[in-house]
């Protein structure tokens, strides 16, 4: 399955926690490529190891992000939108979308057009 037929999906903080319980759960469907948020690259790439050792039908990437660094999400966005053609819908907790809304919120100075 090629990613242009995939939800991607964006998951901050990916790398622990519940980040990575969900992006678990989500890999169990071939339909999900996840793109795995992480202010670390080496734990990134380490949880990035760890999901692909489990052999799950979904794929998944690392993409190095910090949300409390507007230039890091501008990059990690800049990044996702020169790969896949466009930004993706972000889910992240609890940094950008709160379960009672799912709307995401980001820094004033990125707004981008979302798809999903």
């Amino acid at each position: 399955m090629s990613s242009t037929d995939q939800t991607i999906v964006l998951i901050t903080g990916a790398n622990g926690g519940i980040g990575f319980s969900l992006a678990t759960q989500l890999l169990e469907n071939a339909k999900y490529l996840i793109l795995l948020g992480s202010r670390s690259a080496e734990k990134g790439a380490a949880a990035v190891k760890q999901l692909q050792e489990k052999s799950l039908p979904g794929k998944v990437e690392l993409v190095q992000i910090d949300v409390s660094d507007e230039d890091s999400i501008q990059k990690a966005k800049d990044v996702v939108e020169e790969k896949y053609g466009r930004f993706v819908y972000t889910h992240s907790i609890p940094l950008f979308i709160s379960i009672s809304n799912p709307t995401p919120v980001l820094p004033s100075r990125i707004q981008p057009s979302l798809t999903h």
